[in-house]
C-alpha cells in the first residue's frame, strides 16, 4: 500500500486566492487531508476565474480554472464564522487538527475571533501559518495586499522596464507562489518539532517579507556599491550575450545566456557569422560595452531559425538557451509530458482538462491525485457528520439558517 508522508496530517484551510490556497494544496498533494472552509456569503473569489470557454451546463461557482488548479486534493465545507454557531463548529474542526492555515486580513481574523491565542484554548499543540500581506505589526499591519502590490512595495517593480521608464507589470507574480513555499516549509519545521516537543507553535509569514528576502542583490548593490540597480530590459548587468532574441515566424523568440569564454566561443561557431571575431568583442567586458551591436548581429542569425531549433542546437553546444514558449507551448511540450508533469483533473461542473502536477517527484512517497477541486460546500455532510458527529436533523438546521450551504448567497 502506497503511503504518503503527509497522510496522518489534517490541515483545516480558512484561505483564498492564491499564496494560501497554494500552500495548502501542496501539502494535500503529499498526503495531508485538508478542510477547506468558505462561506456561502464570501466564496472563494477565485471559484468564477478562468471558467472554461465551453463548459457543461454545470453551477458557475464551480467552475473557475483558476480555484480547481490551486484546490485540488481537498475537502470543501461553507461555514458562516460570523455567525456563533459557525465559529463553535470551526473550533471543533480545530480540536481535531494539526494545522490551521489562514490568509485573511488581520480584522477579519480578530472579527471572528479566531486569533492564535483564541485557537490554543481548544488545541494547545495547534499549528498555525498566518499568511498575510504585511505581517501582524508594523505600520502596514492592516494593509489590503495583492501580488502586484507586494512586488511594487517589495521593490522587485523597480527593477522591471527599460533605462528610465515607468516600471513594467510582470506577466506572473512570484510574490503569492514565493510565499506559499515559505509556507510549506515553516508547516513541515513545525510538525518535526512538535514530534520532538510536544509543542505547536505560530507562523508569522508577511508576503512583503518573502519578496524582500529574494532582493539581496539590488539591497547589496545599494549597500556596498552606493547606488540603485539600473533597469535594464532584457540585459544583464554584466553579462553579454544575455537576452532574448527574436526567431523565425513572427513573435517568437530565444533567451541565449553567456557567461564564460567556452560558452561565447560556442556561440560564435554555431552562429557562423565573422563579425563576432571581431576585437571588441574578444573578452567577457568589452562584449558587455558593445551588447547592442552584438545582439543585432546574433538576432541575424536567430531571426532565420525556428526557436526549438535554437534552443537545441545551442544546447548541443554547452550554450545556455532556451525557447520562450506560452501556455499552449508547455501543455503540449513533449518534456514535461515525457516526465508526467501534468494531471488529468475530472470535474462534473467542468470535464476533464490538465493540471500543472507537482514540482517535486519523491522516489518512495510520491505526490497523488486523490480529489477533485471541491464544489461549494461539497463535503459539508462528511465534515460535519463522519468527522464530527453531527445528526442529519444538526446540519439540516444550519442550513436553514444559512450557516453552511452550497450556493452562494449575496
Amino acid at each position: 500500500m502506497l503511503h504518503m508522508p503527509l497522510e496522518n496530517i489534517r490541515v483545516i484551510d480558512l484561505t483564498q486566492v492564491w499564496a494560501g490556497p497554494l500552500a495548502s494544496r501542496v501539502l494535500a498533494d503529499f498526503g495531508a487531508e485538508v478542510i477547506k472552509v468558505e462561506s456561502i456569503q464570501r466564496p472563494d473569489l477565485t471559484r468564477y476565474s478562468h471558467r472554461p470557454a465551453s463548459p457543461p451546463n454545470g453551477k458557475l461557482y464551480n467552475q473557475g480554472g483558476y480555484f480547481h488548479q490551486y484546490n485540488r486534493n481537498k475537502y470543501g465545507i461553507t461555514l458562516n464564522l460570523a455567525k456563533s454557531q459557525g465559529r463553535d463548529i470551526f473550533m471543533q474542526l480545530v480540536e481535531c487538527s494539526d494545522v490551521v492555515v489562514e490568509n485573511y486580513a488581520r480584522r477579519v481574523i480578530e472579527s471572528f475571533r479566531l486569533s492564535y491565542e483564541e485557537l490554543i484554548r481548544v488545541k494547545p499543540d495547534i499549528i498555525v501559518l498566518s499568511l498575510n500581506g504585511y505581517g501582524n505589526t508594523g505600520p502596514y499591519r492592516d494593509g489590503v495586499a495583492f501580488g502586484s502590490t507586494i512586488e511594487a512595495v517589495s521593490g522587485v517593480k523597480s527593477l522591471i522596464g527599460y533605462g528610465d521608464g515607468a516600471p513594467i507589470y510582470c506577466g506572473a507574480t512570484i510574490a503569492d507562489p514565493l510565499s506559499a513555499m515559505y509556507g510549506v516549509f515553516a508547516v513541515l519545521g513545525a510538525l518535526a518539532y512538535r514530534d520532538e516537543t510536544g509543542k505547536g507553535q505560530f507562523i508569522e509569514l508577511s508576503m512583503h517579507e518573502a519578496v524582500d528576502s529574494i532582493m539581496e542583490e539590488a539591497t547589496l548593490e545599494y549597500t556596498v556599491g552606493k547606488h540603485e540597480p539600473r533597469q535594464l530590459g532584457a540585459h544583464h548587468p554584466y553579462f553579454a550575450p544575455y537576452g532574448c532574441y527574436r526567431c523565425r515566424n513572427g513573435d517568437s523568440w530565444v533567451t541565449i545566456s553567456v557567461t564564460s569564454d567556452e560558452e561565447w566561443a560556442s556561440l560564435c561557431k554555431a552562429v557562423g557569422n565573422p563579425a563576432l571575431d571581431a576585437e571588441k568583442f574578444s573578452d567577457p567586458l568589452s562584449r558587455w560595452e558593445n551588447r547592442d551591436e552584438l545582439d543585432n548581429l546574433i538576432s541575424e542569425w536567430t531571426t532565420r531559425h525556428d526557436k526549438f531549433e535554437v534552443m537545441s542546437d545551442l544546447q548541443k553546444a554547452g550554450v545556455p538557451a532556451g525557447a520562450c514558449i506560452n501556455g499552449q507551448d508547455i501543455l503540449q511540450n513533449p518534456h514535461l509530458n515525457e516526465r508526467g508533469y501534468f494531471w488529468s483533473v475530472t470535474c462534473p461542473d467542468t470535464g476533464v482538462y490538465p493540471q500543472v502536477g507537482p514540482a517535486v517527484k519523491m522516489s518512495e512517497t510520491p505526490a497523488t491525485l486523490r480529489l477533485p477541486p471541491p464544489a461549494l460546500g461539497e463535503h459539508n455532510k462528511y465534515v460535519l457528520g463522519e468527522l464530527l458527529g453531527m445528526s442529519t436533523e444538526d446540519i439540516a438546521a444550519l442550513e436553514k439558517e444559512k450557516i453552511i450551504g452550497n450556493e452562494p448567497v449575496y
